[in-house]
């Protein structure tokens, strides 16, 4: 975990390699490490950076705890609408496949809040802050769509085209 000591730049294209963009990232616990692109097309290197979770190749050390990611995959997992949303001093959070857990609960749930803790190592209950979370479905909804693109032909007849994007499979 960490916290981000720079301000990571909006992209126009998240599902495209952010090869312009860097975050610098201040580790307060744990490691990280470089990967391959084909690794990170596999979930490799993936990271709760504030509100949107991003992958990422490259990491430059800074000296101490700090490090420099680039090469990047934006708006994974269905978060391409936070992309524009990022500010210096927001959580970073290194995530893995194993570590993840959806919260499971009923239909009826939808729309009701509930309070949690999350107590990580060196924490008790009793020390760590509630948190209040309102379901709102956001898992139930489809990804947005990308690669769209629309033509004309002669007859005036618009065909658009898309790939989708979906939470199963590819």
């Amino acid at each position: 975990i960490g916290v981000a000591e720079t301000v990571l730049a909006t992209t126009a294209r998240p599902h495209a390699w952010d090869r312009v963009n860097t975050v610098d990232i201040e580790l307060i616990a744990g490691s990280i490490s470089a990967s391959s692109e084909a690794n990170v097309l596999n979930f490799a290197n993936a990271a709760l950076l504030g509100t949107e979770i991003i992958q990422f190749v490259d990491v430059t050390s800074l000296g101490g705890n700090e490090y420099r990611l680039s090469t990047l995959l934006r708006g994974r997992k269905g978060t391409d609408d936070q992309v524009a949303t990022h500010a210096a001093g927001e959580f970073f959070v290194l995530l893995t496949e194993t570590a993840l857990a959806r919260l499971s609960t009923s239909v009826d749930e939808i729309g009701q809040g509930f309070v949690y803790k999350g107590v990580t190592f060196g924490r008790s209950l009793q020390s760590t802050l509630q948190r209040y979370f309102e379901n709102s479905a956001l898992g139930l909804k489809p990804y947005m769509v990308n690669h769209v693109s629309a033509s004309r032909n002669g007859g005036g007849d618009i065909t658009a085209t898309w790939i989708r994007s979906s939470r199963v499979g590819h």
